[in-house]
């Protein structure tokens, strides 16, 4: 089977666990497309949720070899085993850092996973947690984010590397965490403040709910952040299907809420506000070819040409850009040369990349100075 027949089973597949599409069309695939479409699985951070989308096949369409089957059930189980234990390391979390009164949620793995059929399966990281100190403000934002250094020391937790823009990083009970004080940047600074500022206001509003023992943000302030993650991703550092997928899950529970129409405009007139349009309309296209979303879950009228070139674009370049084999196997030459190539279609932000890093560089090398925050370590 070619590389492109196998991407199109692992979509079929996709749509299977996503919108419940009916598998007994699929052809029975051999033993060597069941090993690329595992292969491609793990590239993709999908293995368990293209397995609940196998466990759905007839039986006849169940021709995986043993090994292939053995292997990817592992595969699955330790992936759940691994949620199971981030749930309760996110729990703890949030104990601790409400002792110290601070204010926190969950983004993106552990609170997205609440929304798949099967959250175990969902792929997982690190933890990502946005905290928010409930006293007074702060006249600096680099004396918040000291404050905030400051605090989370307290609780004990191991520092792990340095402090950038919008988070620091620490480790808790052997896992990643990487504490957030802003939801992360773009780099054209118009399109940022206003990003900056859309946060405020969520923030203010206290955009989170409690469930499994810690908090998640609200599905409004998903639909833009989330977007916006995959946005950077994709232009400087490469992404998976695992965040189409999260998309695709996103805007499937939006439309089961009763307000959603409200919902989505505000979301879109942000998303527009931002620059990030052109963009979100690809990723509807990338959506419906992917996961079989329906239009009427799209929240943007999709565009097909942007979305083809998208969508290659996930495929070849996997997250970081580490599967990437187009060009140099140099981190650095990798990502000026996955700029080239995305310039001409988002030169407002990829124009802006060099000078904020600039800017970035001076505004961290000035703090770790001035409050000896932890050196640059990559």
């Amino acid at each position: 089977m070619s590389r492109l027949q196998t991407e199109r089973a692992l979509f079929q597949l996709l749509s299977i666990s996503l919108v419940n599409m009916s598998p007994d069309d699929l052809p029975a695939y051999d033993a060597q497309t069941w090993l690329s479409l595992y292969k491609e699985s793990k590239k993709q951070s999908i293995v368990g949720i293209v397995w609940s989308a196998v466990e759905k096949l007839p039986l006849q369409n169940q021709s995986l070899p043993l090994n292939i089957k053995m292997g990817w059930y592992g595969q699955v189980y330790l992936l759940e085993q691994r949620n199971i234990t981030l749930d309760g390391a996110c729990a703890k979390l949030t104990e601790k850092l409400e002792s110290i009164s601070f204010d926190s949620f969950v983004a993106k793995g552990q609170s997205l996973s609440q929304l798949y059929d099967e959250p175990l399966r969902r792929d997982c990281g690190d933890i990502d947690l946005f905290v928010f100190p409930r006293q007074s403000k702060f006249p600096r934002y680099d004396l918040k984010i000291e404050y905030i250094r400051r605090k989370i020391d307290s609780l004990g937790l191991k520092k792990l590397g340095y402090i950038v823009y919008h988070h620091a990083e620490w480790e808790f009970d052997h896992i990643p965490v990487e504490i957030h004080f802003r939801p992360s940047f773009l780099t054209n600074p118009w399109h940022n403040k206003k990003y900056q500022t859309w946060f405020e206001r969520q923030v203010e509003s206290r955009c989170w709910s409690k469930n499994r023992g810690y908090y998640s943000p609200v599905i409004s302030f998903n639909l833009v952040y989330l977007l916006q993650h995959l946005f950077f991703h994709l232009l400087f550092e490469g992404s998976k299907l695992r965040q189409i997928y999260d998309y695709a899950i996103l805007l499937k529970h939006l439309a089961k809420i009763p307000d959603a129409d409200i919902i989505k405009a505000g979301a879109c007139a942000t998303i527009e506000e931002v620059g990030m349009g052109r963009f979100a309309r690809g990723i509807m296209w990338v959506l419906q070819q992917t996961c079989g979303l329906p239009a009427a879950h799209l929240i943007m009228e999709p565009n097909k040409k942007l979305g083809e070139y998208l969508l290659h674009e996930i495929m070849e370049s996997g997250f970081y850009g580490k599967t990437d084999t187009r060009n140099s196997q140099n981190r650095r030459m990798k990502r000026f040369i996955r700029r080239a190539r995305l310039f001409h279609l988002f030169y407002s932000e990829i124009a802006w990349d060099i000078p904020f890093r600039l800017w970035h560089w001076w505004w961290r090398r000035t703090n770790q100075i001035k409050y000896h925050w932890p050196h640059l370590e990559k």
